[in-house]
């Protein structure tokens, strides 16, 4: 690249000054040799890299660890989901299974006292003549509802469920929480309080008609629901 010069005439006489020459031909003015220097050229900045910025959905719930599906947050932190009302169709089938698994159990008592010895027809003939249960016959109650009777208990504290509703996906949990159940409250106020009004003459009657009439409500609630302050839910 040839030199620069800071002028392209004689600074003297203003002639017109050759690029090369180092004197002037018209006055012999001789020209001092600034030279510029090249400009430099520097290499543009990078570009910024995007922001790249998470797209939230203002609709969506926050995450809970622990919601009503999984109480011990087992499963770590969990997007919370809406409870769904347990069908009536699985209501009632929860309802039949506790039952046949109870029958189950009074048929396997049964078979130990025969094996036992015991005549349960004739314990239990004597037992209204006399106005009262023989002691067998009560042996033989405890012995059918205590297997199925521990099974729902461990159950119910542990899953809000007994074997029927386990079977049929569906568990108990409190009414506006959404939260597990109490064993105490479950075992006294959804079991005992709704058994001993059952058993008042005649308003017991009353009440356990009007108690399953309950269930056919939008809410699937019973009455004893509402003692509870519970609500059966979709697992």
């Amino acid at each position: 690249m040839p030199p620069m010069y800071a002028s392209a005439q004689c600074p003297k006489c203003q002639g017109p000054r050759d690029a090369k020459a180092l004197y002037c031909p018209f006055c012999g003015a001789v020209f001092e040799r600034t030279i510029l220097a090249p400009p430099v050229v520097t290499a543009a900045p990078p570009a910024p890299e995007p922001i790249v910025r998470a797209v939230v959905d203002p609709y969506r719930p926050p995450a809970v660890a622990g919601d009503l599906y999984d109480p011990e947050g087992s499963a770590g932190a969990q997007t919370g989901r809406e409870a769904v009302i347990a069908p009536l169709g699985r209501r009632f089938g929860a309802w039949f299974l506790d039952e046949i698994f109870l029958g189950i159990s009074f048929f396997v008592g049964l078979v130990l006292m025969v094996l036992a010895g015991v005549r349960p027809l004739e314990a239990m003939e004597a037992g209204v003549a006399e106005g009262s249960l023989p002691m067998s016959i009560w042996m033989m109650m405890i012995v059918a509802v205590l297997p199925v009777g521990a099974v729902n208990v461990y159950y119910l504290a542990r899953d809000g469920q007994t074997l029927g509703k386990k079977a049929l996906g569906i568990r108990i949990v409190r009414d506006n929480t959404g939260e597990p159940v109490a064993l105490l409250r479950l075992l006294l106020l959804r079991s005992v309080v709704s058994w001993i009004l059952g058993a008042v003459p005649i308003v017991g009657g009353l009440f356990s008609i009007v108690d399953a009439c309950f269930i056919f409500r939008p809410d699937r609630r019973c009455v004893h629901d509402h003692i509870a302050d519970t609500k059966v839910v979709v697992v």
